[in-house]
């Protein structure tokens, strides 16, 4: 209005407030039409001299805004404030009602009317244009810890914590110096950096260790020139001291640490990998014999390194090194895993994943998958070994054992199938199978003898379940099939001393199912297994009656063993006789039954049945 402006004097109330309504910026002048006009804070402060550039400052939140003296209009047109209040002050008049088109946040909290951000400048200006800095020194701050945290294994939360807490009070202090820095790009920047670095971490880094998980280096772990190492620690679940995730990662950190001394790794930048109980990492190229000779020696190294860390229990140890140079990573870290499994399931300290090992592999990745085939379309056949009383020759049982049919012409043991089985988690469903197949089968056996009872192979791994309780429920209601007439046979080399596992045995036993220790002999502490596992028969490994024959003191084994048994009121087995001699030791030992090919081989179910009528002369 050219009147007003003839007759007043011009200001700008050009303003900017910040991100998220945190900092609020004004300027000293703005050109305005052409024409350089002070702000209405220069104009309150008495800054007459309007500066010839724009300077865009902050207003000094130490001011308080509940300070600034307000009157109401209407009160002083209507002579209700004393005029003294007004004396040697500036006065500014100006809407102050909730109209949302001139109120602003303040930063730390409430709304206000755009005229008190103009007052608190022109206190602001009134000790002198502040120095602003922006957001350059608190963002230079944040970029030297992001770039420290990116050298660490892990990105450190107290750090980053406590740098929050430097930027926070970063502009107070630098206030009292009339300096104004901005920290909000710097905080958010930081908090970023720091929730991306732990997902980055938790994508390569095992928890609370420096080992990296396998998948992450995979490709730096691969080089024609280094042979890669796993080592196993097979009974880790075991070691009571594990289940302390601070103990477990101090006893891992050592064990990397004493790999990286020895192995001296080089083909990943000296990271070792963890996954689950088995470390990984890559050393240089050597020959067989000095593989075998520094898998040996390390694991001497670790075992006797951590018997005060774990000193309930002894680590188990076994060492898979693959050494097939021209295989992907991928393929190369499943052979060293495969190879170090394989060695502590067979007690030995190292294995070799050569070019044989890969052969062999392929061949029972094809057996898995023939039995696979098999359990499907019924071909995989269920034959039966008598079982007979040693006194008069009385077919009292028989043991179902797997026999391939006619469709899978594979060469492969019975005993690599149940291994294979338990190795890929097919244990449980084979054994289902074949005792749905031998149940339904041994029925005609059942009719023609009350003494006769079925002897089934069962894992300790399949016990562990209290499912197999309600499959042989299942298969006893569809067949018809007596449980008091069903053995189970548990290897005594198969651990069984968990809770769960007594349970579903005793929950077996009550229904009238018998247990049988099988291959007893074979473990590492057959009276404690003796002891331990509630059953109702032992069966003598054949290794022991077969040699018997020829060495005395295994002859006095054996009857130990039998007259052992017997003060436990358990029945004896003994498996593999194969001669009338050894059979009429065995019954002068007393004995109670015996299983071998003097009596007969496993059978079909049609010729066990002519067996058992015929006696064995049929066989």
């Amino acid at each position: 209005i050219e009147p007003l402006r003839r007759n007043v004097q011009l200001a700008s109330m050009m303003g900017q407030t910040g991100p998220f309504g945190l900092s609020v910026r004004l300027p000293t002048s703005t050109i305005i039409a052409g024409d350089q006009v002070a702000s209405i804070s220069s104009v309150l402060a008495a800054s007459n001299e309007i500066d010839p550039d724009e300077n865009w400052y902050r207003p000094d939140w130490a001011f308080d805004v509940q300070t600034i003296p307000t009157y109401s209009y209407i009160d002083v047109l209507h002579g209700n404030v004393d005029e003294q209040n007004f004396a040697g002050k500036n006065v500014v008049v100006s809407p102050t009602h909730l109209d949302p088109r001139d109120f602003h946040n303040l930063p730390l909290g409430g709304k206000i009317a755009g005229v008190y951000f103009h007052v608190l400048a022109a206190e602001t200006l009134r000790q002198g244009l502040p120095i602003d800095l922006g957001w350059y020194p608190a963002i230079a701050l944040a970029a030297l810890l992001i770039a420290v945290q990116c050298k660490q294994t892990r990105a450190s939360g107290s750090i980053t914590a406590g740098v929050m807490v430097v930027l926070a009070g970063f502009p107070a202090i630098l206030d009292s110096y009339a300096i104004e820095v901005d920290v909000l790009p710097a905080a958010l920047s930081l908090a970023f950096a720091y929730f991306k670095l732990r997902r980055l971490e938790d994508r390569i880094y095992t928890r609370s260790t420096t080992l990296v998980i396998p998948n992450a280096v995979m490709q730096e772990m691969w080089n024609h020139e280094v042979d890669l190492y796993a080592l196993r620690i097979d009974n880790l679940a075991d070691v009571p001291e594990a289940n302390d995730p601070t103990t477990l990662s101090n006893v891992l950190e050592k064990m990397a640490g004493i790999i990286r001394a020895i192995s001296g790794p080089k083909a990943i930048n000296g990271r070792i990998a963890f996954e689950k109980d088995t470390i990984l990492w890559a050393a240089p190229k050597a020959d067989m014999w000095e593989i075998e000779e520094h898998g040996l020696g390390l694991i001497a190294l670790l075992t006797s390194s951590f018997v005060v860390a774990f000193p309930t229990t002894r680590m188990e140890l076994a060492i898979g090194v693959d050494v097939n140079h021209k295989l992907e990573a991928a393929d190369r870290m499943n052979n060293a895993l495969q190879a170090a499994h394989l060695a502590a399931r067979a007690g030995q300290k190292t294995r070799l994943a050569n070019e044989e090992f890969v052969k062999e592999k392929a061949r029972r990745l094809k057996l898995l998958s023939a039995i696979d085939r098999a359990m499907l379309t019924g071909t995989l056949e269920v034959w039966f070994q008598p079982k007979l009383t040693l006194s008069n020759h009385e077919v009292i049982g028989a043991e179902a054992l797997l026999r391939w049919g006619n469709e899978e012409a594979i060469d492969a043991t019975t005993s690599e199938i149940i291994t294979l089985a338990e190795e890929h988690g097919r244990i449980d469903e084979l054994t289902i199978y074949v005792l749905n197949l031998a149940m339904e089968q041994i029925m005609r056996a059942l009719a023609q003898s009350q003494k006769f009872k079925l002897a089934v192979n069962i894992s300790a791994h399949t016990l562990q379940s209290s499912t197999i309780v309600h499959h042989v429920d299942r298969l006893s209601a569809r067949h018809g099939f007596p449980l008091e007439r069903l053995i189970l046979e548990v290897t005594e080399t198969t651990p069984l001393a968990d809770k769960l596992t007594l349970e579903t045995i005793k929950e077996l036993q009550r229904r009238g199912v018998s247990f049988s220790i099988d291959d007893f002999g074979t473990g590492r502490s057959s009276l404690d297994y003796l002891l331990r596992v509630p059953s109702e028969e032992l069966k003598i490994d054949q290794t022991f009656i077969k040699a018997m024959m020829h060495a005395d003191n295994m002859e006095a084994v054996v009857k130990a063993t039998i007259e052992m048994s017997h003060a436990f009121g358990k029945a004896v087995v003994a498996e593999g006789v194969e001669d009338e001699v050894t059979a009429k030791r065995l019954t002068k030992m007393g004995c109670d039954l015996g299983q071998g090919f003097f009596f007969s081989p496993a059978l079909p179910i049609e010729q066990l049945l002519r067996f058992m009528n015929v006696g064995r002369a049929a066989a």
